[in-house]
C-alpha cells in the first residue's frame, strides 16, 4: 500500500512530504558511481550518506510527488560539471535531498535516503520504499544483495522498471509541479558548478 513519507534534513529546517511511496511506485537502488561518492564528500556527509562500500541508497520517483512544506529557502543545488546532474541538498546542514536532470521537463528525481524519515511514518524503509532492486554502477556493476551478479534478465527487469516509471511520469505529467523548478522551468536555487580543481580534489577524496 502506498503511503506518504515525511521528509526532513538533519537539523529539521527543511521539511516536506514524498507522496504515494511504494515499491511499485518507485525504484530503489544503491549507486556506487564516482559522482555520487563525490557529492557525498562535497557535502562532508560521506560517513552517513555512503555505505561501507561507497554506495548511496536512492529511491527514484517523480518530482510532482515531492512537496517541500518548510524551509524552501534552504534548498540548494550543485553540479559536478557544467552538464552534470542537478544535485540538491539542504544548505542549513548539508543533507542530500536528491538528483534531477537539468530540465524541468523530466519526471525524475533520485531521492536520497538521508532526506526521508520513514521512522516518523511508522514503517521501515524496506517496507515503504521496498527492498533494493539492484546495486549499480562503479566497480560494482549490477548485483543483488549479497554481491551476486544479476542475470541478463534480472538486469533487464531492473532497467525496464526504471524506464517504465519514467514513461508513466511523462504520460501523467508528473514533472510538475516540482519542488526544484519554478513554473517557468528555472531552478529554484542557482546551481553551484565546481571548477576543475574542485573536481580533482573530490576525486582524490573518493580515490583515497
Amino acid at each position: 500500500m502506498a503511503v506518504d513519507v515525511p521528509l526532513r534534513c538533519s537539523c529539521g529546517a527543511l521539511r516536506g512530504i514524498a507522496k504515494e511511496v511504494a515499491p511499485e511506485r518507485g525504484n530503489r537502488i544503491v549507486c556506487y558511481c564516482n559522482d555520487c561518492q563525490a557529492f557525498a564528500h562535497y557535502l562532508g556527509r560521506s560517513d552517513d550518506m555512503l555505505n561501507a562500500d561507497g554506495g548511496t541508497d536512492i529511491y527514484q520517483l517523480s518530482p510532482a510527488r515531492i512537496k517541500i512544506t518548510e524551509g524552501e529557502n534552504h534548498l540548494a543545488c550543485m553540479r559536478l560539471t557544467p552538464k552534470g546532474l542537478m544535485r540538491w541538498y539542504a544548505s542549513c546542514c548539508n543533507t542530500p535531498v536528491g538528483n534531477t536532470m537539468a530540465t524541468a521537463k523530466a519526471p525524475f528525481c533520485g531521492m536520497m535516503a538521508l532526506f526521508t524519515d520513514h521512522e516518523a511514518q511508522g514503517q521501515p524503509r524496506d517496507v515503504t520504499a521496498g527492498p533494493v532492486r539492484a546495486h549499480v554502477n562503479g566497480q560494482v556493476g549490477f548485483v543483488g544483495d549479497g554481491g551476486r551478479k544479476l542475470s541478463f534478465f534480472e538486469k533487464a527487469g531492473v532497467l525496464w522498471h526504471a524506464v517504465s516509471l519514467l514513461l508513466k511520469g511523462w504520460v501523467r505529467g508528473e514533472a510538475r509541479p516540482s519542488p526544484f523548478f519554478a513554473d517557468d522551468g528555472t531552478p529554484r536555487a542557482k546551481p553551484i558548478v565546481l571548477s576543475a580543481d574542485e573536481r580533482a580534489e573530490l576525486a582524490r577524496r573518493v580515490g583515497g
